[in-house]
């Protein structure tokens, strides 16, 4: 995918939160990318009913253009790969152990 690509598809998921949400996962522009969700998992969840303050505020605060301009910043993150998420782990586990040891 190019850059352009990428900001596209990243625009298109983030736009699509607020129809989330709802428990809508397909729009007109898009649809979720997770698998879908039995009966059961849709009803244990509580979803934000549309029209509602908290609904419209958070609306609001996904398409803020001031956020918009700012997508192509968030693209040079990536997942660390899970290989490298036990050596971070394990790291991490060893510097708390020294730091401990170390405190007088």
């Amino acid at each position: 995918m190019t850059q352009v690509h990428h900001y596209m598809y990243l625009q298109g998921l983030w736009c699509g939160v607020p129809y989330h949400v709802t428990g809508r996962h397909v729009w007109s522009f898009g649809q979720c990318t997770h698998k879908p969700m039995t009966e059961e998992e849709v009803q244990q969840k509580n979803w934000i009913t549309p029209g509602l303050d908290a609904h419209a505020a958070l609306t609001d605060i996904i398409l803020d253009k001031r956020w918009a301009k700012d997508v192509p910043e968030f693209l040079n993150f990536r997942q660390v790969p899970k290989r490298l998420c036990g050596l971070i782990t394990q790291n991490t586990h060893i510097v708390y152990f020294l730091i401990s040891k170390l405190k007088p």
